[in-house]
């Protein structure tokens, strides 16, 4: 599993809404306490964890440094940014949250969901895992997002 921290509603470092992102590597959800426990741990207001399904459907869970929630707009923007960024998404995307079901097309406003999603990002550095430490913040223009740890 990989995580990231993107800033939502910006196009300038350290600004924005930011929120964890979570790639999961494999095709079920860890347990709902490591999910909490990793939520904490990177202390976010919100941590979205995203399944894959397909190329293009995806389950987003998220969660706060201390429960489970149904929905959040500002982690869903940076869920998408991240699957159309990392390349694991394009064009239409179908994203299932505990509230609704999601369509989404990248650079364009969301099918069932209000609001903008980011279109780019500047260049990735190397991937790393969840277990250590260093972070390193990335513009774009309209999300920020960090690398993951490694």
């Amino acid at each position: 599993m990989k995580y990231y921290i993107v800033d939502a509603f910006t196009d300038q470092p350290f600004g924005g809404n930011p929120a964890g992102v979570v790639l999961l590597d494999s095709n079920a959800f860890p347990e709902e306490g490591l999910m909490l426990h990793i939520a904490a741990e990177l202390r976010y207001s919100e941590t979205a964890f995203i399944q894959r399904h397909s190329d293009n459907e995806f389950t987003i869970r998220y969660f706060t440094p201390k429960a489970e929630v149904d929905l959040c707009g500002h982690a869903t923007i940076a869920s998408f940014f991240m699957l159309h960024q990392k390349g694991l998404a394009s064009g239409q995307c179908l994203c299932h949250t505990k509230s609704w079901r999601l369509a989404h097309r990248s650079g364009r406003k969301s099918d069932d969901a209000d609001g903008p999603t980011p279109n780019r990002c500047n260049d990735w550095r190397n991937s790393r895992n969840l277990s250590s430490s260093g972070r390193e913040r990335l513009p774009s223009d309209n999300a920020c997002a960090w690398s993951p740890h490694e």
